[in-house]
């Protein structure tokens, strides 16, 4: 099994990434608990500034929609302004637009660029996410490792899916497919 891959970034492997960190924060239960207490704040503020004796339909309905709108805003961000970012962003860090190569054993995943190396430890990992586009390993909340799944064939997606779930347990976001 041949475990190294060259990766190229594109833009739109970083708004894929932000967008992957957005829908996976909603499946936490803090991100469950931020949409229903930021909910029923507004619901409580507005039942306050238009409360009508024997007319609590406004109300009502507001409730049911306010959920919505808590996610209306940050989903706006994610899917409408985030690729604008994300190009921008590709364009000022020469770091990103660089090739590298990444290889993977039981123990670490490594990196190697013309800006240097990076041995890291699986089991240093802070949180794995991945979808059918990529995998992105978080060393902490901010700081993150994007494999675009384009560079990988199928048997090494999948070899380093069952390396990563067998010596990163505690980092899995959600199980693989």
């Amino acid at each position: 099994m041949n475990r190294t891959a060259d990766i190229q970034l594109l833009p739109h492997d970083l708004a894929d990434a932000n967008k992957l960190q957005f829908i996976n924060s909603l499946r936490r239960p803090r991100g469950i608990l931020s949409v229903l207490l930021l909910s029923a704040a507004l619901s409580t503020i507005f039942a306050l500034l238009v409360w009508d004796e024997g007319n609590a339909l406004p109300i009502a309905a507001f409730t049911i929609v306010s959920p919505l709108a808590v996610l209306a805003g940050p989903a706006f961000v994610v899917w409408v302004i985030n690729p604008g970012t994300a190009r921008r962003i590709f364009k000022q860090q020469a770091s990103l637009r660089k090739p590298y190569a990444i290889a993977w054993d039981e123990a670490h995943y490594l990196a190697h660029s013309d800006l240097g190396n990076t041995k890291l430890p699986w089991s240093d990992l802070f949180r794995v996410e991945h979808n059918d586009k990529l995998i992105v390993l978080f060393e902490s909340q901010n700081l993150r490792r994007i494999i675009p799944l384009r560079f990988l064939s199928p048997e090494q997606r999948a070899d380093i899916e069952g390396v990563i779930a067998a010596a990163a347990p505690q980092a899995m976001a959600r199980k693989w497919k």
